[in-house]
């Protein structure tokens, strides 16, 4: 069901389709409109995400880098954790990352991506990275601008995806909704 906004209070609520042309009467402050889509949901990103990876006693994992990804209806390239064991997102690379995949005009719709809620972040192991890994080669595009300023050239966009040791897979999703402008996330980095 579609997420929608009270005009009124500011209050998200799901509808489904059929209710859109139809008169609405929220349910927290008891305004009444007639739903149309000018009332789903848009959800802003976060100026900067800064996730930290950590050992399972909280200490920083900072062993080996890892790749993380990061995919809000669009994918970005692997971004790898720095010494410290922190991956920082700004927000002007989810643009770069969304004109990559415009750029392989493998998207045909480009539509607002601000209704999306939900940024996904994942942190492969080793067998699902190389698959991934694996489908960006065949992909036969070429490294794209984004990739480009992270890693230079293929081999290493390649080698990027791929932790060096095999690590637990790691998944969490971040509700821009009910998020500020700066999002920390604590990721438990497992080796097996």
């Amino acid at each position: 069901m579609p997420e929608c906004i009270c005009p009124s209070c500011k209050t998200l609520f799901s509808a489904s389709s059929s209710e859109f042309g139809e008169n609405y009467r929220c349910n927290s402050c008891g305004a009444e409109f007639a739903l149309d889509v000018v009332h789903l949901a848009h959800y802003q990103l976060p100026n900067i995400i800064r996730i930290q990876l950590q050992n399972i006693d909280g200490t920083p994992f900072i062993r080996f880098s890892i790749p993380v990804i990061v995919d809000y209806g669009y994918k970005f390239p692997p971004l790898q954790s720095d010494s410290l064991g922190q991956v920082l997102i700004k927000r002007e690379m989810f643009s770069k990352a969304q004109r990559d995949e415009i750029s392989t005009g493998m998207m045909d719709y480009r539509g607002d991506y601000s209704l999306n809620r939900f940024i996904r972040i994942k942190v492969l192991g080793r067998s699902d990275a190389i698959e991934v890994s694996n489908a960006r080669i065949k992909s036969g595009w070429p490294i794209l601008d984004f990739e480009k300023e992270l890693y230079t050239d293929m081999p290493s966009l390649i080698a990027a995806y791929v932790p060096i040791e095999d690590i637990v897979p790691v998944e969490a999703n971040i509700d821009i909704a009910k998020e500020k402008d700066v999002v920390d996330l604590d990721l438990i980095i497992e080796t097996l």
